[in-house]
This record gives structure tokens, sequence and C-alpha cells, in this order.
């Protein structure tokens, strides 16, 4: 495989799985294979950046109030039809 800059790579088309990969520096890191003075080249999965990104659930909300429904009334002889709402 030849070496290849990241912004000469075709761009992804379609939807993201959570199988895919995404490349990243992890700049904690300056020491080892494919690592530098600004930090290592590393993957992280779809899934571990969603996962990440989405944080805790806080608490559920009150309840509101339940809405009123419509009534619809339709005058044939003038093709009108009124919807009120209260």
């Amino acid at each position: 495989m030849s070496i290849r800059k990241i912004s000469d790579l075709s761009p992804h088309a379609g939807d993201l799985s959570d199988s895919d990969q995404f490349v990243i520096v992890d700049v904690s890191s300056t020491s080892g294979p494919d690592a530098g003075g600004g930090g290592q080249t590393r993957k992280i999965s779809a899934s571990k950046v969603k996962e990440k990104m989405e944080g805790e659930k806080g608490e559920s909300g009150t309840k509101g109030d339940t809405g009123t429904s419509p009534s619809f009334s339709y005058n044939e002889s003038t093709g009108v039809l009124t919807i009120t709402t209260q």
C-alpha cells in the first residue's frame, strides 16, 4: 500500500456504520509507533465517537398538559371544511 495524505482520499458516501473508523491524533501520547511531538496517530470507531457525544441521560421533565382535540365540520353546499380548536 502506498503512502497517501488523508486529504487525498475519496470522501465517504452514504451513512456511517458503527464499525466505520476515524483517524485521530492522540495528543496525550508522543512516543511509540506513528507518534511525534504533536501526538500519536490512532483510530477510533464511529460507535465510540457516538457513545462519547451522547453523554449521560438526564432526568425526565414533568409531563405537560393534554391538548384539546379539534372539531371538524363540513358544509356540503359550500364545500367548506371548518376546523375549530379550543
